[in-house]
């Protein structure tokens, strides 16, 4: 019994199933200090985001990924150095991925970023003209945003300080089911998922010994969410870094790429389920019980990768029992009409 068996069953069922509202972005997405998500790194090389489109089903199951896990996590203000709380004491919140911290500003209406800072370099953007929007905390399916933003940075191990400018283009392009990799074994296929896709041009301009250099940097992003998530589940981006001295190119360009899967569990509180109408706790674990914030009317029928028939239950209510069944990926057909992936954890 394969993940990517029970994938290919899924892409059945799914296909002939009747399709539901499109999730859409909203406030109750916007970052929360003390939210963190844990990721894997995937091999970026080979990896394709795939088409945009309604209903699109993503299916990562082949991709391989790398330990150990990482986290990114939504920090508080008071939690930041007091450095950067000086540089920054507007901030709202802060997200903290690995070296790098992402500072934000509050904004009602978009999602606001005022500052960079890594080990090297400091990026301000903190002027509310001139920060950086990546997209507005409402926004649904097909929706475009543009944004530009200017500030300044420096980075003192060079010796360097200087302009950046940039252009962003962010569109949501997409929603459906994704299938996430073999290797992450906590997490099954994710429905209701959204597709971000946004392509950045920034330029960074400076002076050295000299010389006018200006680095350009050509981003390509794709991000996927889920409505009770404010961190990605996927982050897939491309960097195309070429750099101009005296205005003239040199040498060719610098290619970067980053590609995370989140390995942390699909439905982890009970207002995950209820928001999601999932049940809960997923994994579900062999011969446990399983609520069910859809409300347990009709028939409920348990399949395996293979499509067998596990297990049916007649109104079951608010809760079930699974049978002790085998670990792996089975499929839960709520009703006539609603099928959800339900990944089964060893008894205890």
């Amino acid at each position: 019994m394969t993940k990517h068996s029970y994938s290919f069953f899924c892409l059945l069922l799914l296909a002939s199933i009747v399709v539901g509202a499109q999730p859409r972005f909203s406030a109750t997405m916007t970052p929360q200090p003390g939210t963190s998500e844990s990721y894997v790194r995937g091999i970026p090389e080979r990896f394709s985001p795939g088409p945009s489109g309604n209903n699109v089903i993503w299916d990562f199951a082949n991709q391989p990924t790398i330990d150990p896990p990482r986290s990114i996590a939504v920090i508080r203000p008071d939690d930041l150095p007091a450095a950067i709380r000086q540089l920054f004491p507007q901030a709202a919140y802060a997200i903290v991925d690995d070296t790098t911290t992402y500072v934000f500003g509050a904004s009602p209406v978009r999602i606001r970023m005022i500052g960079i800072v890594t080990p090297s370099s400091t990026t301000n953007l903190s002027d509310p003209n001139n920060s950086f929007d990546p997209r507005p905390v409402e926004f649904t399916s097909r929706q475009l945003f543009n944004d530009q933003f200017f500030g300044l940075f420096v980075k003192p191990a060079e010796g360097v300080s200087g302009r950046t400018s940039a252009t962003a283009t962010t569109t949501y392009d997409g929603y459906g089911t994704v299938v996430m990799p073999e290797s992450i074994v906590n997490v099954g296929p994710l429905t209701d998922c959204m597709r971000i896709r946004q392509r950045i041009s920034r330029s960074d301009q400076y002076t050295r010994q000299q010389q006018n250099i200006t680095q350009q940097t050509i981003t390509t992003r794709f991000q996927w969410y889920l409505p009770t998530r404010a961190l990605p589940i996927i982050d897939f981006s491309v960097d195309s870094i070429v750099l101009f001295v005296n205005g003239r190119r040199t040498g060719q360009p610098i290619v970067e790429r980053r590609l995370l899967f989140t390995n942390t569990t699909a439905v982890t509180t009970v207002a995950e389920a209820e928001e999601l109408r999932l049940p809960y706790p997923l994994p579900a674990q062999s011969g446990g019980i399983v609520w069910l914030p859809t409300g347990g009317i009709g028939r409920h029928i348990l399949y395996d990768a293979l499509g067998n028939n596990v297990h049916e239950w007649l109104d079951p209510g608010p809760s079930l029992v699974l049978p002790p069944v085998s670990p792996g990926f089975y499929l839960l057909q709520i009703g006539a009409a609603r099928f959800v992936p339900v990944p089964v954890a060893p008894y205890k």
